[in-house]
């Protein structure tokens, strides 16, 4: 006997020979699930949704009003032998654990993925299309069709037997389903084994089929990357630019009461007559790529682009709905109505907005909408669970059947239950951890109500939450009251707080934090400390100065005003002269160590000393409200082949090169900019915020600066010299909270382009700008080992001038 439990009315047994209920005539086996009888069972578990949870060396089972619902074995995808105790916590986390493999989390999610593990040849998954007969699910993919029933894939048609191995895009029909491929249009009949190519539809081609639409009055529309073709079941006709279609690139076709509407690379249009007319009704961009196409209920229609914005039309107008009205970018390649909710299958995920937030929307009663991730590939803050979806844009790239969605992605077919969607009502636990007095850290218990030890006035907070659905999800704000005015929001991944030169005092610490649903704490974790005042800061010891300050000077006025006037005078003469001497040798000795003695400029510790200062300041005016297009400029300039100018005409001339080259580079600079000496020929510029459109002019400049100026060695010599110019701008990359570079890397960062500029060619400025794929972390983790890998992915771009040839774009 390993544990006993009483759930589901029952008394249940797990023991070394298998699982036993006790009923009114004695024990008996569970052995409804052949795995489970005779093997030994040591877990048995009920959770508070009454699930019935029963593990052991075999795996898990999940029993649910008296019967298995839900077994994985050990040796299956995600089993895990040895599974031993387990417990649920306050947020419905259930949290398993195995003497073999460590803890597992488990919670209830509203999504449930079919791919490899259920039986599909590829993971990869394009279409999918519900049988006419309601039970099963037709799947397109990398590897051909599979169909899946009653949870399980059964491949189809191979890859081989298509003209293309991808099975693109499905439309199913009693008696028939047509397969669309990225080389061609199929047919497979009821019965068939093989599909077959219809004689009639050859001049479709080797076509991509993007679209299979049955129109209400009979003819089949086929969208394709060549054109739109009708076929009426005998004959077939191609739509394309004569026809009024602007780009035969066809991705989305959809019969509606009003019209046909076409979806292209190029925008929108609908059919009149014989000719397809484009949509130019206000508020639709023109040249938008159309992904997926929609009618509502109350008649508004909805598209998808890819710029991962949606657009909704209410009667003759259209009105964005992307990440400026609170709806989630996301590329949408499917839309479904379903429960007072408008759901959107895209690149980025499945999001869902309310019905009647659009509609106050298009009528101007609200100007945002309440959109919510409920599933994301990235696993982005606040945006429901992590997982891969969707995959292609056209039809069959969803399906709804009752009330579940399922879509294609890149692991196989995900269904997403609605109605099973619950956000976590449970807030976060908080606490206030320990305390850094000083240089000594305390547990923060020990201060509460105390005064803060060791005569300090810095103090370090560090605190936490703990919600385990979704972690990263979890924000948090606290503010020390006495001292801030309002609560500050803690930057994703801190969790402390520095105070420094507290005055004296009673404080109140307090932290408080939402879950991945947006609930907060109810109240917060706080933690009361008073700072105490030494006796220079008490009221006795002011009293005490008044008193005798009033004294001495009454004194001082009766007994020696006179002399006490003459001394007073002669003390200030003195005072001041070696006020103003000793300010002059400290200005001096400053000036001295932050300037090059050669060229006059300012050197590498000045840089070092001044440009945090510089960053911070940028800093914060980027922080405000107003919005602000302008950025620093870094600019690593290097002497061109220095080395031949020391080597032919001696270091003397080499020294008056490059105090020319300073002056030169002086010049260029506006009050408020500065220009050091790096190392050896090597100059930085650093220029204040100036409007980005400028930024790409600097390099130029210096460029040319250099080249046309005459270096005279002063021998009756004149020497032309180029240079290699690095540039980089701060911030690099605008809107990525807590993700700016230090001024160090600022400065890698333009050594690395001034790097590009010396093996291109020489002669000539560079500058390193992100891409949409550019991801700071990366270009940090590369800077010092090389950016080739960047640009090759096109997650780093390059732009510049070497040797007169423009570089990059």
């Amino acid at each position: 006997m390993n544990r006993l439990l009483e759930a589901h009315g029952a008394l249940w047994a797990a023991t070394s020979t298998g699982v036993f209920r006790l009923a009114s005539d004695g024990w008996i086996a569970f052995d409804e699930l052949p795995a489970l009888a005779h093997a030994p069972i040591d877990l048995v578990y009920e959770d508070r949704d009454g699930n019935l949870w029963l593990g052991g060396d075999i795996g898990l089972a999940r029993v649910r009003n008296g019967h298995v619902d839900e077994y994985v074995a050990s040796n299956a995808p995600g089993g895990q032998p040895g599974m031993r105790t387990a417990f649920e916590d306050r947020e419905g986390n259930l949290w398993l654990g195995s003497q073999w493999q460590g803890l597992t989390r488990v919670w209830s999610s509203w999504t449930r993925r079919y791919s490899t593990a259920e039986g599909l040849t590829d993971r990869i998954v394009w279409s999918v299309a519900k049988d006419p007969d309601g039970k099963r699910l037709w799947v397109g993919g990398n590897d051909g069709l599979s169909v899946l029933e009653d949870g399980r894939y059964r491949h189809v048609v191979p890859a081989r037997a298509l003209p293309h191995p991808h099975a693109y895009n499905l439309l199913a029909e009693p008696g028939r389903l047509w397969l669309g491929t990225r080389g061609g249009l199929r047919v497979l009949d009821a019965g068939d084994s093989t599909p077959r190519a219809l004689p009639v539809l050859a001049p479709i081609g080797g076509a991509q089929i993007n679209a299979l639409a049955r129109a209400h009055d009979g003819p089949l529309w086929i969208g394709t990357t060549e054109g739109l073709f009708r076929f009426d079941g005998s004959s077939l006709r191609r739509f394309g630019a004569a026809d009024g279609l602007a780009d035969p690139r066809v991705r989305f076709v959809l019969d509606t009461p009003g019209a046909l509407l076409v979806g292209t690379q190029d925008g929108l249009f609908a059919r009149r007559g014989d000719r397809f007319v484009r949509d130019t009704d206000p508020g639709l961009p023109k040249a938008l790529d159309v992904t997926a196409i929609t009618q509502l209920h109350d008649g508004r229609l909805v598209v998808g682009t890819l710029n991962e914005t949606s657009y909704v039309k209410d009667g003759h107008r259209w009105y964005a709905l992307g990440a400026a009205q609170g709806m989630p970018g996301n590329a949408a390649f499917f839309f479904a109505e379903h429960g007072n909710y408008l759901w959107v299958g895209g690149i980025r995920g499945i999001a869902r907005v309310p019905l009647s937030d659009i509609a106050a929307l298009t009528t101007g009663r609200a100007a945002r909408v309440r959109g919510e991730m409920l599933l994301n590939e990235r696993g982005d803050r606040l945006a429901g669970q992590q997982g891969y979806c969707c995959n292609g844009a056209g039809t069959s790239k969803g399906v709804l059947v009752g009330d579940t969605l399922w879509l294609p992605t890149r692991d196989g077919v995900v269904a997403m239950d609605t109605t099973a969607i619950r956000k976590n009502p449970v807030a976060p636990g908080v606490a206030v951890e320990r305390v850094e007095a000083g240089r000594d850290w305390m547990d923060a218990w020990r201060l509460q109500g105390r005064d803060l030890p060791n005569r300090a006035r810095d103090a370090t907070i560090e605190f936490t939450a703990t919600s385990f659905q979704d972690p990263k999800s979890v924000q948090l704000r606290y503010r020390l009251r006495g001292y801030d005015a309002d609560w500050i929001d803690a930057d994703m991944g801190t969790r402390r707080a520095r105070y420094t030169n507290l005055p004296p005092g009673h404080y109140v610490f307090e932290v408080i934090a939402s879950n991945n649903a947006g609930v907060w704490s109810p109240k917060p974790a706080s933690l009361a400390f008073d700072v105490p005042p030494v006796f220079v800061e008490t009221r006795a010891f002011i009293a005490l100065c008044v008193a005798g300050l009033a004294l001495l000077m009454f004194a001082g006025y009766r007994f020696q005003r006179h002399r006490y006037r003459l001394r007073q005078q002669a003390l200030e003469a003195l005072v001041e002269q070696r006020t103003e001497a000793l300010a002059l040798a400290n200005r001096q000795l400053e000036d001295a160590s932050h300037t090059d003695p050669l060229t006059g400029l300012r050197n590498r510790r000045y840089i070092g000393a001044q440009l945090p200062a510089d960053l911070s300041f940028y800093d914060r005016q980027l922080g405000g409200d107003s919005p602000n297009d302008k950025a620093m400029l870094f600019a690593l300039v290097d002497i061109d082949h220095f080395k031949q100018v020391n080597d032919r005409y001696g270091h003397r001339a080499g020294d008056v090169v490059l105090q020319q080259f300073a002056s030169v580079l002086s010049n260029l600079v506006r009050t408020g900019d500065y220009v050091a000496r790096w190392g050896g020929e090597e100059f930085l510029l650093v220029f204040r915020p100036m409007p980005e459109r400028n930024v790409s002019t600097i390099g130029e400049r210096i460029q040319q600066a250099v080249a046309t100026h005459p270096f005279d060695l002063g021998n009756g010599m004149v020497l032309p010299l180029t240079c290699s110019v690095g540039l980089s701008q701060y911030p690099i990359v605008r809107n990525e909270d807590g993700a700016r570079f230090g001024w160090e890397a600022m400065i890698e960062l333009a050594d690395q382009s001034l790097y590009y500029v010396k093996t291109n060619g020489r002669n000539g400025w560079a500058a390193f700008r992100p891409t949409p794929s550019t991801d700071l972390a990366e270009l940090v983790e590369n800077m010092h080992t090389g950016l080739t890998g960047m640009l090759a992915r096109d997650a780093l771009r390059i732009v510049g001038r070497i040797a007169g040839r423009p570089v990059g774009g």
